[in-house]
């Protein structure tokens, strides 16, 4: 027991250095306060976490895409195995999406207000998708191209609206940066 307490404390430190400290997420009693930024270039997950705490942001993953029906809406995570992935010695590394045992990273994020857009930058060299769901209803979404070069920002526009989950998916890729405003 108390392995697994030490293995937890350090991932929560070790994520909660992720947010920049210009922009770190707050809490003022009422929950988090946006905007908030993700920075995961250079970060290691430790290894075999199947979920990371990000300042109050429970993120998973699982397989939301299958090759005969596409992308499965607000699906839940099947707690796969976090991963690191670097594509080329100029970059550093990243949290891995469509490598491994999944292929989409599900964040928590009922704990925020309102959000009006998020903000990704990744390495995408592979259909992806980025989506908000509030319950079984997608509130928005974004399709991600392939990118020949790789290094991609999507914006995804929500309008003031209130989510429980993140989606951010990619058949070959790496999650460099997230902001939620």
């Amino acid at each position: 027991m108390k392995k697994v307490f030490l293995f937890l404390s350090v991932c929560s430190f070790i994520f909660s250095s992720c947010s920049s400290d210009d922009n770190e997420a707050t809490n003022n009693g009422n929950g988090i306060i946006l905007p908030i930024d993700f920075d995961f270039r250079g970060v290691t997950v430790p290894n075999n976490a199947t979920s990371v705490n990000l300042n109050g942001i429970i993120v998973k993953a699982g397989n939301t895409y299958h090759h005969t029906t596409g992308w499965s809406d607000c699906a839940d995570s099947n707690n796969a195995v976090l991963e690191n992935v670097t594509f080329d010695a100029s970059e550093q590394s990243a949290i891995a999406i469509g490598t491994g045992s999944y292929n989409t990273l599900i964040a928590d994020v009922s704990n925020l207000p309102a959000i009006q857009k998020v903000t990704i930058t990744m390495a995408s060299y592979g259909l992806g998708r980025i989506s908000l769901c509030n319950g079984n209803e997608v509130i928005a979404e974004n399709i991600i191209a392939e990118s020949s070069s790789g290094l991609i920002t999507v914006t995804l526009n929500v309008g003031n609206k209130r989510a429980d989950k993140l989606y951010i998916g990619c058949l070959e890729g790496g999650l460099y940066s997230v902001r939620i405003e």
